[in-house]
């Protein structure tokens, strides 16, 4: 086992470009006929090194499910945009707060808010989708929301199809211990 077996691995010499539904593509190619997935670990990074951590994940999915979750993730992104356009964000760069006119959206949008954003849902998806909100609000560069937004395609999968996840150790570690 080498680092070519990691999906989504992504160095200075090839950083994180390509889109949400090609990384959502690229874990199902990489989870192997065990079900078996392996990823670097969410950060806040878009270029990792080796010293990065590797998650082994066991996903229970298939291609049908990889396309529909490339689905509700447009989806989902595209609410966010549109969210973004009646959001105010304050605070400094370290912790920027958002507050959302809900009345100025829709049925579907207020429910994509009280899902994602306000209500009492944890873990890496909602974290990323905040994120991402905040980042399309302040009119981020699309190279930087791109980003986040295939953090959030991976933390969508993780979350829906995983079935387990284990931290294992860094990158370089994990090349020196494992087969090739």
């Amino acid at each position: 086992m080498n680092t070519e077996m990691i999906a989504l691995n992504n160095t200075t010499d090839n950083p994180l470009t390509m889109s949400p539904a090609e990384t959502i593509k690229e874990m199902f190619d990489y989870t192997d006929e065990n079900g078996v997935l392996y990823i670097p670990e969410l950060t806040d990074d878009a270029v990792f090194d080796e010293d990065r951590r590797v998650c082994r994940c066991v996903m229970n999915w298939n291609r049908a499910d990889a396309e529909k979750l490339i689905a509700e993730h447009q989806s989902l992104y595209d609410s966010l945009a549109k969210i973004a356009e009646v959001t105010e964000v304050s605070g400094d760069i370290f912790s920027l707060k958002f507050t959302v006119d809900t009345e100025a959206l829709s049925k579907d949008l207020q429910a994509v808010v009280d899902t994602y954003l306000c209500g009492t849902e944890t873990g890496d998806a909602v974290y990323r989708a905040k994120k991402l909100l905040k980042l399309m609000a302040i009119n981020a560069p699309k190279a930087v929301i791109n980003i986040e937004a295939c953090f959030l395609a991976q933390a969508m999968a993780v979350h829906e199809y995983g079935q387990s996840m284990e931290v294992l150790d860094t990158i370089r570690t994990f090349n020196e211990e494992s087969p090739v």
